[in-house]
């Protein structure tokens, strides 16, 4: 599609924008808005806020241009509340404390809120003057792709995975204004145009989520009942799990595996290479990528796997914040973990891929509900993980399950894969729609 451009163009003299259409003019964001505040840090609960409770903002309430205030904390009763962060309609939110890639997101607070919020002291809250700029324009100019280059270098750290931007040099950040009623017409145009991409991701977001939800089922059907339909059943003496074929026993974890250990309770110091080092983070990332974790050195894995040494065939479990994440390690290098993860070496009497859907079953997240402990951080104590129940079918049957589910769930992967690209296609789509538009490469007609 060929859009229409502007007549006349100058250079916009700043690094992260070629040129601008002639008659924009270069506006410091301290001259648009009337204050800018960073939030507070309050204690908060692991929970979102009941009725006429308070809560706290998480980062993740604040992305690409929009505000999900369902992401949240709920504040305690005893917390007093402070008015000056309390969060409201026309609010610009911006975070002050992110990843390089992140730092910088904003979200602007459309509607009334529907919770009692305030935002944190990870996030800055700038109130616009509606005389100067239209929030809205202001909200797709700060996320367009030109400007997150300015955004990255902006940013301050003592380290690489977590920086800050300053108030001071928000305030400093140029942007280019149109006259007010061509921001509306930007504005308009731009609330259609992603609203109609935004629907299409939508629902192919929604058609990946039922292809996830028959994977799961096809897997806790399978690793439960088995491939033959036709043979007896007998109960389980589980309420929540039902029949299992009447051949198939149940035993304990710890029956079943020669060892369940944690990884280091202490964070090494990481290296530029080495030995790779996996936490939650790394296992719950989808899909799995054992290039984006960190390396320690050699000498300090050496130390760490005279206790913990995981092995090919061994299965690591997500067992901290993020619980009952499984990964089957199918590779040969020599990696370390943290205590966020533990290790379990099977026995030779259980299939390793059978075990590791066995881990994906319903029975077992009922069971890492009932046992695992909610404090600021979720975790799972190894000696309740010991207990965990599993089914345990003869060898040759838990082979069969295990090729099955493979041959299956590859299918899956394979559909949902190919509906993900679309998404991530249409998101690039939307990206430079929005940058084109902000930055005066498409005109767009104000009304006369």
């Amino acid at each position: 599609m060929k859009f229409e451009r502007y007549q006349a163009y100058k250079e916009s003299e700043v690094e992260w924008l070629c040129e601008v259409p002639k008659h924009w003019l270069p506006v410091r964001i301290k001259d648009v808005i009337r204050k800018i505040d960073q939030g507070w840090s309050p204690n908060a609960e692991n929970r979102t806020v009941e009725k006429r409770e308070w809560g706290v903002l998480k980062l993740s309430a604040i992305n690409n241009g929009k505000y999900y205030e369902i992401n949240h904390k709920a504040l305690p009763d005893t917390t007093g509340i402070k008015n000056q962060y309390i969060v409201r309609t026309g609010d610009l939110l911006i975070t002050r404390s992110n990843t390089p890639e992140l730092v910088g997101d904003c979200g602007l607070v459309l509607v009334e809120p529907i919770f009692n919020l305030m935002y944190s002291d990870l996030i800055y809250c700038l109130k616009i003057k509606s005389n100067k700029i239209l929030d809205r324009y202001l909200n797709y100019f700060l996320c367009t792709t030109s400007f997150r280059w300015l955004k990255t270098v902006s940013a301050r750290g003592l380290n690489t995975s977590m920086v800050k931007i300053s108030q001071g040099i928000i305030c400093r950040w140029n942007i280019f204004s149109p006259p007010l009623p061509e921001q509306k017409a930007i504005a308009q145009y731009l609330d259609t145009k992603t609203a109609q991409i935004d629907h299409k991701i939508d629902l192919l977001t929604q058609k990946a989520q039922r292809y996830e939800e028959l994977k799961r089922s096809l897997i806790n059907e399978t690793v439960t009942r088995g491939l033959d339909k036709s043979v007896p059943m007998k109960d389980s003496g589980v309420e929540w799990l039902g029949q299992i074929p009447e051949h198939w026993e149940i035993k304990r974890l710890k029956d079943l595996s020669t060892l369940i250990i944690d990884g280091t309770h202490f964070t090494p110091d990481y290296t530029s290479h080495g030995i790779r080092f996996l936490s939650v983070n790394d296992i719950t990332r989808k899909p799995f990528d054992l290039n984006q974790s960190k390396f320690i050195s050699p000498d300090a894995h050496k130390g760490l796997i005279k206790r913990c040494r995981p092995k090919k065939g061994d299965i690591l479990l997500s067992k901290n914040g993020t619980i009952g994440v499984p990964l089957l390690i199918d590779f040969d290098e020599e990696v370390s973990i943290y205590v966020s993860l533990c290790l379990i070496k099977i026995t030779p009497q259980v299939n390793a891929r059978y075990s590791y859907y066995s881990f994906l079953a319903s029975f077992m997240f009922e069971q890492y509900n009932l046992h695992s402990k909610t404090n600021s951080v979720t975790n799972l104590h190894l000696d309740k993980l010991r207990n965990f129940f599993q089914l345990c079918p003869p060898l040759s049957e838990q082979k069969a399950i295990a090729t099955y589910l493979d041959t299956k769930t590859a299918q899956i992967d394979q559909i949902i894969q190919t509906i993900n690209s679309k998404i991530e296609k249409l998101k690039e789509l939307r990206k430079t729609l929005i940058n084109d538009v902000v930055t005066g490469k498409i005109k767009v007609a104000s009304e006369a």
